[in-house]
C-alpha cells in the first residue's frame, strides 16, 4: 500500500461477511489500491482519495470478517473469531495508521542513522589533527555531504513528510467517519450508533490486543495512538476540504430534530477534561481529551465559515446555539455542565459583532417585515375588514414561519436563556462568554432594528404581540422542530423564575401563575393543581389523543411542584446517577421480575414526601435491559408511565425523549435509580405477593428466589465455555423471557470490563411464574437506604 511507484495497483475484489447480525451474507466489494504518489498528486479531488483510502480499509476489515483462523493480521489483534463490523473498522483505522506510523519510523529512523553515519565519517576524515591539509579534508567532507549523505537524508525527510501527510488524509477521512451521523446504506463504515458504543470499541479491542505482541516497541498501544493522533489532527487541522464536507447535523440550519443532536449530545456526554478520572473508566483522559479535539475542531471550522460563504450563516453563534441546545436534549445536568465547561474553553476568544449584526438585519429585513407589512396594510382598512383581510392573508401561517427561522430561534432562545436567575446549572451555561455576547450584541442591533423598522400606525407592535399570541413550543411541533433551544430552557428553567419576574417573562416562557403560587402551598393543593389540569386537559382536548404529551406536560408540573432541591443535592445526585447507570447496566446481577416490583410509601418516608405512592418497574423482552417505571402519585387516577433505557436516558410513556427541568429530573431520576439499584444488585433479600380469585384484599405470600446471573470462572483443571446442551438451553429460556441474549451479554460485559475473558454468565430461574388459580401481582419490595453504597 505504501509503495514508492507512482503505478496504480489493479483493482481486486474481496469477499466480506456481515457480522452484525450474526448471520454470514457474502457479499462482492470492488477495492480501488492506489499508491502514496496517486493519493498526494495535486490533482486528486476529496471523492477519488476517500474511494481509495475506502478500499484500503475494506481490505483490511476483511481479515476480521471472515476466516479470521487463517488471518495472520486478525492474530496479531487477538481475534480468534469474526467480529463486529464496527470493531471491524475501528482495527482497520488502526492498521492503516500504524503501517504509516511504521512507514515514518523507519524513514526517520534511517535518516538519523544518516546523519550519525556522516558524523562519524567526518570525524574520522577531519580526526588526524593534522594542520597540514586541513582545507582539503574538509573539502572532502563537503563533498561527501553533498554528493552521498544529503541527497540520503533529503529522500528518507520527504519520504517522513509522505509518511505523514498520508495519516492526515487517513484522519480526515475517520472524523467524517467517526463524528458523523453515520451512512447506513455503507455497510463497510461506522454505524450510526459507532459514536456512542467507541468507548466500548476501545475497550474491546484494547483488550484483545493486550495480550499480543500488536504493542511491543512502541510507548503508546496501536489504538491508543490512533485515538492520540486523531485528537491532535482535529485540533490542529486547517483543512478547507474537509471543513466543507463535514457536517454533525442534517437539517441545513440550526439543529432541530433528536438525530440533529445525536454526534453533539453523545461527544458532550464523553468526560470533560480536567474531572477526576479515579472513578471512571481507564480510558477517560483519552476521551476527554478527544473531545476537547472535536470541539476545537468546530470552533475552527465555525471561525473558518464566518469569513467564507458556505451556507452558513452564523456559524459561530449557530455552533454555540446547537451546543446548547444539544446538551439540554440531553436532559442530564452533567451534560449541561460539560457543555457550559467547553464552550467556555473553545469560544475563548470569541468574537460574534459582525456574526449578530448580519442575523439581526436579516430577520428584520426579511423575516419580520413581511408580517410588519402585513398589518401595516391591514391598518388602512375599518376593524372589521382588517380582521378579515388578515385571515385572509393567512397571517398566522405567516407569523409562525417568521417564528420558526433561524434568525427568530437564536434571538428568544438566547432570550431565554439570559432571563434565568439563581444557582441552577443551566444559568451557568447561560453565563458562558459566547452566550453572553452574542445575546449582548443581538438585543444592541434589535434595539437599534426596532427604531429603524418602527411604524406609527402601530402595526410593528401588532406583529410582535402576533408573534408572542402562540406558546413557542406549539409553534415548533408544527415545524416538526423537536430540539429547540427557547423551548428546552423553558422547560429545564422555568422553576428559576420568581413570582417578581412574572411579569418580565411573559412572552418568553410558557409560566403558569399558578404553578409558581402553588410551590408554597401544603401538598394537598398541589396535588388538587394536578388533578384539576388532567381534568381540564382530557375535557378541553388540549392534546387531543396524544397521551405521551400530556403525560409529559403532567410529569414537568409534578416535577415542578414537588421537587425544588439546592445546587449541591441536584449536583450529588447527578454524579451519583452516573454510578447507579453503570452498576445497572454493566454489573448488575439480579433480574427485575416479569411480574413487576414494586416499592410502596409504607414504609418509605422518602416516597410519601414526594406524594408517591407506589413504583413498579416492569420489562419487556422487546426492549431488553430496559426497565419500565410505573409511578402512582397520591390523588390521581392514572400513573405517570417513563422508561429507564441502557444509554442513561429517561424516555417518556411512548420512549420519547421529553423536555422537563434537567435539575429537578436528576434528583427524580435518583429515587428511581437507587430503587433498581436495591432490585439488581441483589441487596435485597425478595419476596413476592399473590393473590387468589376471590380473596380479601390481605395477600397470601409466596417465598421465591429472584433470577439472577452467576458468574463462572474457567480454570485449567474447570474448563468452561457455555456450549453444552444445558447451557444453550438456558440460554434460549433467557431470551425468552427477558430477551437479552447471554452470549452477547457476555461479550457486552467483557468490553465494558464488567467480566473478565475467562469468565462466563449463566443464570438461575425464579420460581415458576404460572401458580394455578392465582392472579399474580407485582412483588411488595421494602426499600432500605442503609443498604446503599457509597458511589461519590
Amino acid at each position: 500500500m505504501s509503495s514508492e511507484s507512482g503505478d496504480v495497483q489493479e483493482q481486486e475484489h474481496i469477499r466480506l461477511r456481515s457480522a452484525e447480525t450474526g448471520q454470514p451474507q457474502d457479499q462482492l466489494v470492488e477495492v480501488e489500491l492506489r499508491d502514496d504518489a496517486w493519493l498526494l498528486a495535486s490533482e486528486r479531488s476529496a471523492e477519488e482519495v476517500d474511494r481509495a483510502l475506502e478500499g484500503r480499509l475494506q481490505a483490511i476489515q476483511a481479515n476480521f470478517l471472515v476466516d479470521v483462523k487463517d488471518s495472520t493480521l486478525a492474530k496479531a489483534y487477538g481475534v480468534e473469531r469474526p467480529i463486529g463490523g464496527d470493531q471491524a473498522r475501528l482495527f482497520a483505522y488502526v492498521e492503516l495508521v500504524g503501517e504509516y506510523r511504521q512507514v515514518r519510523q523507519d524513514h526517520y529512523d534511517a535518516s538519523e542513522q544518516a546523519r550519525a553515519d556522516y558524523e562519524a565519517k567526518k570525524a574520522e576524515i577531519m580526526g588526524s589533527g593534522r594542520t597540514k591539509g586541513k582545507a582539503k579534508r574538509q573539502r572532502r567532507v563537503s563533498n561527501l555531504w553533498k554528493q552521498q549523505y544529503e541527497p540520503q537524508i533529503q529522500t528518507l525527510s520527504l519520504a517522513v513528510r509522505r509518511a505523514e501527510r498520508v495519516q492526515e488524509l487517513i484522519m480526515a477521512k475517520a472524523v467524517v467517519d467517526i463524528f458523523s451521523l453515520g451512512n447506513d446504506e455503507a455497510d463497510d463504515s461506522f454505524s450510526s450508533s459507532a459514536l456512542a458504543r467507541l468507548p466500548s470499541l476501545v475497550n474491546e479491542g484494547q483488550d484483545l490486543i493486550a495480550n499480543t505482541s500488536k504493542h511491543e516497541g512502541y510507548e503508546a498501544g496501536p489504538i491508543d495512538y490512533f485515538l492520540e493522533n486523531l485528537t491532535q489532527f482535529m485540533a490542529g487541522t486547517r483543512d478547507r476540504g474537509l471543513f466543507t464536507r463535514y457536517h454533525y447535523r442534517e437539517t441545513p440550519g440550526l439543529v432541530a430534530t433528536a438525530r440533529d443532536c445525536e454526534v453533539l449530545g453523545t461527544v458532550i456526554s464523553f468526560p470533560t477534561a480536567g474531572e477526576e478520572p479515579e472513578a471512571a473508566g481507564q480510558n477517560d483522559r483519552q476521551f476527554a481529551d478527544l473531545k476537547r479535539g472535536y470541539f476545537t475542531f468546530l470552533k475552527n471550522r465555525a471561525a473558518y465559515f464566518s469569513h467564507h460563504d458556505f451556507g452558513e450563516a452564523y456559524p459561530q453563534v449557530s455552533l454555540a446555539y446547537d451546543m446548547a441546545t444539544a446538551a439540554l436534549f440531553q436532559g442530564k445536568t452533567l451534560a449541561v455542565q460539560s457543555v457550559t465547561t467547553e464552550l467556555g474553553a473553545i469560544f475563548r476568544e470569541a468574537s460574534p459583532e459582525e456574526e449578530a449584526a448580519r442575523l439581526v438585519s436579516r430577520y428584520y429585513d426579511t423575516v419580520r417585515k413581511p408580517v410588519v407589512d402585513l398589518f401595516l396594510e391591514a391598518g388602512r382598512y375599518p376593524p372589521e375588514l382588517a380582521k378579515l383581510y388578515i385571515q385572509q392573508k393567512k397571517s398566522l401561517d405567516l407569523v409562525d414561519q417568521a417564528r420558526a427561522t433561524d434568525e427568530r430561534r437564536i434571538i428568544e432562545g438566547f432570550t431565554a436563556l439570559s432571563k434565568l436567575k439563581g444557582d441552577h446549572p443551566l444559568v451557568a451555561m447561560a453565563r458562558s462568554k459566547i452566550l453572553v455576547q452574542a445575546n449582548k450584541k443581538i438585543m444592541h442591533f434589535a434595539k437599534q432594528g426596532r427604531r429603524a423598522h418602527s411604524e406609527e400606525s402601530g402595526a410593528d407592535g401588532y406583529a410582535e404581540d402576533a408573534m408572542a399570541m402562540e406558546p413557542v413550543r406549539v409553534v415548533m411541533e408544527r415545524f416538526g422542530i423537536e430540539a429547540d433551544l427557547h423551548v428546552l430552557a423553558s422547560a429545564a428553567g422555568a422553576n428559576l423564575i420568581t413570582v417578581e419576574t412574572v411579569a418580565e417573562a411573559k412572552g418568553h416562557f410558557p409560566v403558569n401563575e399558578e404553578l409558581l403560587r402553588l410551590q408554597g402551598e401544603e401538598a394537598p393543593e398541589r396535588i388538587k393543581h394536578l388533578r384539576r389540569f388532567l381534568r381540564g386537559a382530557r375535557r378541553d382536548g388540549v392534546f387531543e389523543s396524544r397521551e405521551a404529551t400530556l403525560q409529559e406536560e403532567l410529569f414537568r408540573r409534578y416535577l415542578r411542584l414537588f421537587w425544588q432541591e439546592d445546587a449541591e443535592t441536584v449536583d450529588l445526585a447527578a454524579r451519583e446517577n452516573e454510578a447507579l447507570w453503570k452498576q445497572i447496566n454493566d454489573f448488575n446481577t439480579w433480574f427485575v421480575s416479569p411480574r413487576g416490583d414494586r416499592f410502596s410509601q409504607h414504609g418509605d418516608p422518602e416516597l410519601a414526601s414526594r406524594m408517591i405512592q407506589s413504583v413498579t418497574f416492569r420489562i419487556d423482552p422487546d426492549f431488553p435491559r430496559e426497565h419500565q417505571a410505573e409511578i402512582w402519585i397520591a390523588g390521581l387516577d392514572d400513573p405517570l408511565t417513563l422508561w429507564l433505557d441502557t444509554q442513561g436516558n429517561m424516555l417518556g410513556y411512548s420512549r420519547q425523549k421529553f423536555m422537563a427541568d434537567v435539575a429537578q429530573r436528576d434528583v427524580f431520576a435518583n429515587l428511581l435509580l437507587r430503587r433498581l439499584y436495591f432490585i439488581t444488585s441483589g441487596l435485597l433479600a425478595q419476596d413476592q405477593e399473590v393473590r387468589g380469585p376471590g380473596e380479601e384484599p390481605a395477600p397470601r405470600r409466596l417465598e421465591f428466589r429472584r433470577a439472577h446471573y452467576m458468574v463462572l470462572q474457567s480454570t485449567p483443571n474447570r474448563v468452561i465455555t457455555m456450549q453444552s446442551d444445558t447451557a444453550r438451553t438456558h440460554a434460549q429460556e433467557i431470551l425468552e423471557d427477558y430477551g437479552i441474549d447471554i452470549y452477547r451479554e457476555m461479550l457486552r460485559r467483557r468490553k465494558v470490563g464488567s467480566l473478565l475473558p475467562n469468565q462466563y454468565l449463566t443464570f438461575a430461574r425464579e420460581v415458576d411464574k404460572s401458580i394455578k388459580g392465582i392472579a399474580i401481582l407485582p412483588n411488595e419490595l421494602r426499600y432500605d437506604p442503609n443498604l446503599m453504597p457509597d458511589f461519590i
